[in-house]
């Protein structure tokens, strides 16, 4: 089953350094990675306000990139069926830009965080598209 989700976020330039894919359920961990998510924004940015007993954060960051022209996207997030038991678990595509002719010599950190639904899933599973 296809879940609707919102962008809370999307670009180049994340404070947040690692190669991460990442489900945040709680507003304790949503501050913390939102305070270092935009660590290199002055002034500082208000962490958006999440109601976690309704909505989960999923947010994916694609480490260093040594020019533009990367990018990352959360394209679908849907529920399936495991094929060995009964259980639902959430699938989350993901597609990588990768450079194209044209670039900068810039290093960026991609990234995408996305809101969603809050579901009942026995595990994550991250594919790229």
């Amino acid at each position: 089953m296809q879940i609707l989700f919102r962008t809370i976020a999307q670009g180049h330039s994340s404070g947040y350094r690692n190669a991460d894919q990442l489900i945040i359920d709680n507003s304790e961990q949503w501050n913390q990675l939102w305070q270092e998510h935009t660590s290199d924004v002055i002034p500082p940015v208000e962490t958006p306000p999440i109601d976690f007993a309704e909505n989960l954060v999923v947010a994916v960051f694609s480490g260093e990139k040594p020019t533009s022209g990367y990018g990352v996207e959360i394209i679908s997030v849907e529920t399936k069926t495991m094929s060995d038991c009964d259980r639902d678990y959430l699938s989350v595509r993901i597609h990588y830009n990768a450079p194209g002719s044209m670039t900068q010599d810039v290093i960026t950190h991609p990234y995408h965080i996305v809101q969603l639904p809050q579901i009942m899933a026995s595990q994550v599973c991250f594919k790229e598209a």
